[in-house]
């Protein structure tokens, strides 16, 4: 499909008075050169590029792909070190997946190829050239390598959307996601996107957007109106990773897993071990027993993760704090339905002379007490100027956090970051793990028993393809999980992994139903457009004129 083109922004590179850069191809072997030059064929066909007398040159970089594919790629480092850098803000996604707490349905909308529908400003156009064996061209659309195409799409993607965004919908880059309580609302809501988006020049991937559903993928999540949970896809990736053999696989191991670092309690105490060989510099690297543990622990934790609901900021926070040798933990939590469930987790490892305090007679005090600094600093955003209960398992710190005690740990830190009104409690339990009352909530409590009783059982191929009665086969080696909340298969508790650290699927996993009362999410039928209308007719009923 033809990509749009939007006259709202024209992309231009300042490289300031530095000469231009200019590199030679790369040579290639005889398959990248067929996909290269099969790329090339289509970006002439759409017209996207155009041959090139350009004193610019960043050569073409053939990327493979985690299935063998290949990705064509031009490598614009040298322009980009050059390039005055567009300091425009992304959002953060914390703050976005916030955003949808009173939510009920969601629409997803992909852009076609969302870059493609920037023009190239004309004295930018020469700055983009690329070079392979067979020649020089050169980009008249806003290409992908760029240090400040991101910044730049974002910013036009939040002007189109500039009195949207926050309230009607949200945005990251080329991805959308409209949210409303009701189906009323949310046609109106659906219909002043799209209405931007064609007034803007912008074009959808029908085969990509999702309407009126109540569970949607966004920004690698799995959007309910119940919580939040990892994507199935994006976490079946982590499962799957082999065990690292250099120090590059480490950081990209824990960086896949940080990602999703909220759903896991203790998360840097787990990953400490493995943290640790980071600092290995020259040394030759070699894979430990000492680090197995770690590195199979931080898998199982992803394979059954919690739903993490959204935060009420009408009800009063939990936070739960605890510390040992390696690190902080802390657990925020409300109460839902007489239960307490968990908003986010969050962990830090210690480090330098924080560690220190480990040695001193009263260090497991001051790390206690840190710690509960810490967690206040990192959940600020919940609990500037709330009403929370603190939780320890430090009976000292019951009395230091009294008003007229307070350490000097305390007053020597932001009055505005401790300062908060708070009940402080003692929940005794193992130093190092934080100590919760309640259970929170799985992905099994989105489960309807009515679901199983109309025949949408779930099996288990030994591949580990799911298959069940309305979604069909969903495709997940290494994640035995169902993302349309109708069942999930019980896991053991030690999980059998095979020796590259990639699950293995038990030979008759049972699949159980939660006896949990969870407000049913019953998916309705809907028409060829995409749209409920036996909903919107409900709707319409309870509707006053």
């Amino acid at each position: 499909m033809t990509p749009g083109r939007t006259d709202l922004l024209e992309f231009s590179i300042d490289t300031g008075s530095s000469p231009p850069t200019k590199q030679r191809p790369y040579r290639v072997s005889k398959a990248e050169g067929d996909v290269m030059e099969a790329e090339l064929q289509q970006y002439l066909s759409l017209g996207h590029i155009r041959p090139s007398t350009s004193p610019w040159a960043s050569p073409v970089l053939m990327i493979r792909k985690p299935d063998c594919g290949i990705r064509f790629c031009i490598d614009y480092r040298r322009l980009n070190a050059i390039t005055v850098k567009d300091c425009y803000p992304m959002p953060l996604i914390d703050a976005i997946l916030d955003v949808l707490g009173n939510a009920k349905l969601f629409s997803t909308m992909d852009m076609t190829s969302g870059y493609w529908n920037v023009q190239m400003a004309k004295n930018s156009v020469e700055k983009t050239a690329f070079t392979y064996k067979y020649g020089l061209y050169e980009w008249l659309v806003m290409p992908f390598g760029l240090c400040n195409a991101v910044p730049a799409f974002e910013s036009l993607m939040e002007n189109v959307l500039v009195d949207l965004k926050w309230r009607t919908c949200l945005v990251y880059l080329d991805d959308c996601v409209v949210f409303s309580h009701d189906f009323p609302t949310h046609l109106i809501r659906l219909k002043q996107v799209l209405e931007r988006f064609r007034m803007a020049g912008f074009k959808l991937k029908m085969k990509k957007c999702k309407w009126g559903r109540d569970q949607v993928a966004f920004l690698g999540h799995i959007v309910t109106p119940s919580g939040i949970l990892p994507n199935p896809e994006k976490v079946k990736a982590v499962i799957n990773v082999k065990r690292p053999h250099d120090l590059h696989t480490v950081r990209a191991f824990l960086g896949l897993t940080s990602y999703f670092r909220r759903y896991i309690p203790g998360y840097a105490g787990i990953s400490a071990p493995i943290e640790r060989l980071k600092q290995l510099k020259g040394a030759a690297f070699v894979w430990s027993d000492d680090w197995e543990p770690a590195f199979l622990q931080l898998k199982r934790r992803l394979i059954e993760p919690p739903i993490l609901i959204y935060p009420d900021f009408s009800k009063r926070f939990k936070l739960y704090v605890d510390s040992s040798k390696l690190a902080v933990g802390a657990c925020l939590m409300q109460t839902v339905g007489g239960r307490d469930r968990v908003v986010a987790y969050a962990s830090k490892l210690l480090v330098g002379s924080e560690k220190n305090w480990i040695r001193k007679v009263d260090g497991t005090s001051e790390i206690e007490c840190w710690g509960i600094v810490w967690a206040t600093r990192k959940f600020r955003c919940y609990l500037d100027r709330q009403e929370f209960d603190l939780y320890t398992d430090h009976k000292a710190l019951t009395w230091v956090f009294n008003e007229n005690n307070r350490t000097n740990l305390l007053h020597d830190s932001d009055p505005d970051e401790v300062d908060h009104v708070l009940t402080n409690d003692l929940n005794p339990g193992d130093d190092g793990q934080v100590q919760v009352r309640e259970p929170s909530l799985l992905m099994r409590d989105l489960m309807n028993e009515a679901d199983l009783d109309d025949g949408n059982s779930v099996q288990v191929r030994e591949s580990g393809t799911l298959v069940d009665g309305n979604s069909g086969m969903i495709p997940a080696p290494g994640l035995l999980e169902v993302r349309e909340h109708q069942s999930v298969v019980d896991l053991p508790d030690s999980v059998p992994l095979s020796e590259h650290g990639a699950l293995r699927h038990p030979a008759a996993p049972s699949v159980r139903v939660s006896e949990e009362v969870v407000e049913p999410l019953v998916s309705s039928p809907v028409d060829e457009f995409g749209l409920d209308m036996l909903r919107f007719v409900e709707e319409q009923k309870r509707t006053p004129p």
